[in-house]
């Protein structure tokens, strides 16, 4: 078949096809009636009734012992619980611990070794008494505090005197004298409540006198010294 041929035979086939679209044809439509159907009153409610169909639960909340805590707290300050008074009473709270516990952290170090770390300590002499060369037992206590009172150098008398307590504790077998000691080694020594609690106070005011380097009055020393005599009077009785 030619090129030609085929072209006449394509052209009769679309001819055809657009005669067969172009005929008319007729849309059937559902004349079924409508039927409004209405579900049970009584089935109705007997489904939705149903406890298996409710999946809201209902639940209730507890407040923590750190919640109640505050709502009493808040309470007591300020006789209502709002927002603003919770809000108020916790920052009280939480400030008052940071504050105890920095006092109670200065306090640690006041009392123990690192005290040297954030207080100079005498240039003359440590707490420790190292730089006492000779053996206690040749030391005329009573002769070495007369010539530091003569003298008005109340502050060296009164570091002879602390030395002297503890010569005599040594010698009582309270504690076991060593010149490396601290105050706080021979307070854990010390056995009975009233013998560490004398021995703190003396401690306390030798460091105050000689790490301070408090210049005693007169007035001063004689008062403190009285201190130092009832300790001892403890001390042999």
């Amino acid at each position: 078949m030619s090129v030609s041929a085929k072209a006449d035979s394509l052209a009769e086939r679309i001819d055809t096809a657009i005669v067969l679209t172009t005929k008319p044809f007729k849309i059937q439509y559902d004349s079924t009636p409508l039927q409004l159907k209405q579900p049970s009153a009584t089935a109705e409610q007997a489904i939705f009734s149903d406890p298996k169909l409710h999946y809201q639960q209902k639940t209730e909340e507890h407040p923590g012992m750190l919640d109640a805590f505050f709502e009493w707290f808040t309470k007591k300050l300020f006789g209502k619980s709002s927002f603003e008074n919770r809000l108020l009473a916790r920052k009280i709270v939480y400030w008052s611990i940071a504050i105890i516990a920095l006092i109670c952290m200065i306090l640690l170090l006041r009392r123990s070794q690192l005290t040297g770390l954030i207080k100079p300590k005498s240039k003359s002499s440590a707490f420790s008494f190292n730089d006492i060369t000779e053996e206690l037992d040749t030391i005329n206590f009573a002769d070495r505090i007369r010539a530091a009172e003569q003298e008005h150098d109340f502050r060296n008398a009164t570091r002879w005197k602390y030395l002297q307590v503890l010569y005599q504790l040594d010698k009582k077998g309270l504690i076991v004298f060593a010149n490396y000691k601290t105050n706080i080694n021979y307070l854990h020594e010390l056995k009975t409540a009233a013998l560490r609690d004398g021995f703190t106070d003396l401690s306390k005011l030798y460091d105050y006198v000689w790490y301070g380097e408090f210049k005693l009055t007169e007035k001063a020393y004689t008062e403190q010294a009285e201190r130092f005599s009832n300790f001892q009077k403890d001390i042999h009785a």
